[in-house]
C-alpha cells in the first residue's frame, strides 16, 4: 500500500484492535477523549481489526456529518457515533447471525453479518465513501496466503496477491464483516473479485495465483494483527487502544481435547501480540523523537498516581479485561462501564506521554 505523501515521523496514527463488542465499548471510551482533547481531527490514519473495525466503520461514516470548533473537538461525536454504536451493541448479533445463516437456501453467515452492519451502522456505504484524511484502513486475514489483507479507499492490498484498485461499489459492510468473521462461527467471508483488474508490484510472489486473486476467503483481521499496529508502527505519533483480553492461567489439559488444541492457538496468538509491542516499544526506545502512547483495557494502573475518583475504576480494570469478546448484548451497566474505562485510561496515557491536560480534569462521561 503507498504510504501517505510526507515523512512518517510527522504522522500520526490511532489503532484499534480486536474484542467484539467489548472492544467496540472500549474504543467508544478512548474517542471521548481522544475527542475532548482535540486529537480526532489531527489523525492522518486510523487502522482497525475486528471489534475495532465496527468503530472505525461507524466513524468513517459519519465522518463528513462531524462538525467540529475551533479547538479540534467535535460538538457532535457522541450523536454521530457513539450513540449509534451503543445502540448496536445493545442487541444481540453473533447467535442470531448463525443460526439464521445455517437455514438452507438462505443468505450465509458472512452474507447475514454484513447485512446487521450495513442496516444497523453503515448504510449502503461503500470503500469509495471512506474519507482522504484519516486514512482508514480495515484489516482482515486471507487464508489463502495467510497474510492481511486491508481496506482503503483505495482498494484491497494484499502484499503476496497485489493490489486491487478502489473496487468503488464494494460495501464497507463486507469489509467490516471480514475484519470480524471471528472464526469457526462466524468465518470464511468469501468475496469473489476480478483477477484481471489486479495490480502487481514488487513482492507479491502469488501474482500469478489467479484462483487466489478471483476468490477470497477472509477471516478476522486479529488472527494476523490483534492490535491492527501494521500501516502505523513507522508513524511519528503512534496511539494504539488494546481491548484485548488477559492471557489468562489455566491447568487440566487431556490429550486430544479440543480444549488442548484452543489453549495451543491462543498461547500462539499471545506469542504474536507481545513480539508486535516488543518490537513496537524498541522502535520508539531508539528514535527519541517519536512517541507511543498505548493503553489496554487491562491496565495495572497505581492508585496513588490517580485522583481519588479514579481509583475503583482503576481497581475494577482487571474485571473488565475478562469481560465477554462476544458479539451479543451488552447492559447499560456493563456499556457505561467499559465506555468510562475506555476514556479514563485513555486520558491518563494521553496526560502523561503527550500532555493533552491535567488528570485532575479527567472525569467519566456516564454515570454507573
Amino acid at each position: 500500500m503507498a504510504d501517505i505523501d510526507r515523512d512518517p515521523k510527522t504522522l500520526t496514527g490511532l489503532a484499534l484492535s480486536g474484542g467484539g463488542f467489548r472492544a467496540v465499548l472500549f474504543h467508544c471510551g478512548a474517542l471521548m477523549r481522544l475527542n475532548d482533547v482535540g486529537l480526532l481531527p489531527r489523525l492522518d490514519r486510523i487502522t482497525s481489526v475486528s471489534g475495532g473495525s465496527i468503530v472505525a466503520g461507524r466513524l468513517a461514516v459519519a465522518w463528513s456529518r462531524l462538525a467540529f470548533d475551533p479547538e479540534g473537538r467535535a460538538t457532535n461525536l457522541v450523536d454521530e457515533v457513539i450513540a449509534p454504536l451503543r445502540e448496536f451493541c445493545a442487541h444481540p448479533l453473533d447467535l442470531p447471525v448463525i443460526l439464521g445463516g445455517l437455514v438452507p437456501f438462505t443468505p450465509g453467515i458472512s452474507d447475514r453479518l454484513a447485512a446487521a452492519y450495513d442496516e444497523g451502522l453503515l448504510h449502503g456505504a461503500t470503500l469509495a465513501d471512506l474519507p482522504e484524511r484519516p486514512d482508514f484502513v480495515l484489516k482482515a486475514a486471507n487464508l489463502g496466503t495467510g497474510r492481511v489483507i486491508r481496506f482503503s479507499r483505495t482498494g484491497l492490498w494484499d502484499y503476496r496477491l497485489g493490489h486491487l484498485p478502489a473496487p468503488e461499489a464494494l460495501p464497507l459492510s463486507r469489509a467490516v464483516a471480514a475484519s470480524s468473521a471471528f472464526p469457526p462461527w462466524l468465518s470464511p467471508l468469501r468475496l469473489a473479485t476480478e483477477a484481471a483488474r489486479w495490480q502487481r508490484f514488487d513482492g507479491a510472489d502469488l501474482f500469478d495465483r489467479s484462483d487466489l486473486r478471483s476468490r477470497l476467503e477472509l477471516t478476522d483481521g486479529g488472527v494476523y494483527d490483534n492490535m491492527g499496529l501494521e500501516r502505523i508502527d513507522h508513524f511519528g505519533t503512534v496511539l494504539v487502544s488494546d481491548a484485548g483480553a488477559a492471557f489468562a492461567l489455566q491447568n487440566g489439559f487431556d490429550m486430544l481435547s479440543p480444549r488442548q488444541i484452543l489453549r495451543v492457538i491462543s498461547i500462539t496468538m499471545d506469542q504474536v501480540r507481545a513480539l508486535r509491542l516488543r518490537l513496537l516499544f524498541k522502535g520508539m526506545e531508539a528514535d527519541p523523537d517519536r512517541r507511543l502512547c498505548y493503553w489496554r483495557i487491562g491496565s495495572d494502573l497505581d492508585p496513588d498516581r490517580l485522583p481519588d475518583r479514579l481509583r475503583p475504576l482503576a481497581r475494577g480494570a482487571a474485571d473488565l479485561s475478562k469481560v465477554r469478546t462476544r458479539l451479543n448484548a451488552f447492559s447499560e451497566a456493563e456499556q457505561a462501564a467499559l465506555i468510562n474505562w475506555g476514556y479514563v485510561v485513555s486520558g491518563l496515557t494521553l496526560a502523561w506521554y503527550l500532555d493533552t491536560g491535567d488528570v485532575e480534569s479527567i472525569m467519566p462521561p456516564l454515570p454507573g
